[in-house]
């Protein structure tokens, strides 16, 4: 488990469930420098590897604006990864991604 840490207008951390293998993003929004409200699942990575014999998830990076993840997945171990992008307010994942990259995020400005 990491966090939470500060971040604009939310907190994000991580945690994880006993019986599942990989970690699961959250975050919940900053009430007077402290994490408060419901939380939201930014990205399950649980469910980014479910029915794959293998899924390694490098980089997530929120957008400037909070609203959407970005994230780098290895579905085979080659280390090529698709950089995927999911909108935070419908948990679906945006058509746009790039195949074959070195698995880094960086947004711009």
């Amino acid at each position: 488990e990491e966090g939470p840490y500060p971040h604009g207008s939310y907190f994000y951390y991580t945690r994880t469930v006993k019986g599942l293998p990989y970690r699961i993003h959250c975050r919940k929004k900053n009430v007077m420098g402290a994490p408060g409200g419901p939380e939201e699942i930014v990205l399950d990575i649980n469910l980014v590897g479910k029915g794959r014999s293998y899924c390694h998830v490098g980089t997530v990076e929120i957008s400037p604006d909070h609203n959407v993840v970005a994230y780098s997945a290895d579905y085979n171990g080659a280390e090529k990864y698709e950089i995927l992008l999911k909108d935070l307010a419908t948990s679906k994942l945006l058509p746009d991604k790039v195949l074959e990259s070195g698995g880094d995020v960086v947004w711009g400005k």
